[in-house]
């Protein structure tokens, strides 16, 4: 169960992700005339990575858009360019929930 209270005045619907340790998110990282993209590559070698540490409230858009709340009340926005997400359940918690 979430830690922190969720003040939400959207119409956003957010799921409690409170179970997670930590979530991070997988960027790749494309170089294209010396110049930084961060979009799709075909290359995933090479990749940026943020992790949230105690997330507890998720809210998926329909862009695919990941908007979270983390313990300490800080807020994230992570665009849909992350080609994968891997997370940390607490220790008690199941690896995966609905």
């Amino acid at each position: 169960m979430a830690e922190i209270e969720l003040r939400n005045e959207t119409d956003l619907e957010f799921t409690d992700i409170s179970l997670e340790e930590e979530r991070t998110y997988h960027f790749p990282i494309l170089f294209k005339h010396g110049k930084f993209e961060s979009k799709k590559a075909i290359d995933k070698k090479t990749h940026l990575f943020l992790t949230i540490h105690e997330p507890q409230w998720l809210n998926v858009s329909k862009s695919g858009g990941h908007r979270i709340v983390n313990k300490s009340g800080r807020c994230f926005y992570v665009p849909p360019w992350w080609y994968f997400i891997d997370w940390i359940p607490k220790p008690t918690a199941p690896h995966f929930v609905k």
